[in-house]
């Protein structure tokens, strides 16, 4: 979207809106939730985008939960690979201290 912070615009919403199922715009590589369509609010309203101004919602973050831990079929790979993506992509490109917390070797453990 090239600006920062990303513009969601009424026709991106729009289209957003035109998908059945949950669907989200998410910003890159850092995983926040910049907009979601109103089958995802129903789905999961605790992944709705913040108020402007207020700490982001973050998909990462929201992976680690219990509530995600139980919906997600193989949440184990699911969370591996998603922090693992943003451990690779987000260097350089989200503050440091979003990626200090992520969770080191938790999620290779079985």
């Amino acid at each position: 979207m090239n600006t920062l912070p990303p513009v969601i615009s009424d026709d991106d919403l729009d289209h957003l809106e035109m998908i059945a199922s949950p669907a989200y715009y998410l910003g890159f590589p850092d995983m926040d939730v910049l907009a979601a369509n109103s089958a995802a609010r129903e789905l999961t309203p605790c992944l709705v985008p913040a108020e402007p101004g207020s700490r982001p919602t973050n998909v990462v973050e929201w992976i680690m939960t219990k509530p995600a831990r139980d919906n997600i079929v193989n949440w184990q790979a699911v969370a591996a690979r998603t922090v693992h993506m943003l451990r690779v992509m987000g260097p350089g490109l989200v503050p440091q201290e979003r990626l200090e917390g992520l969770p080191r070797d938790q999620l290779t453990r079985g």
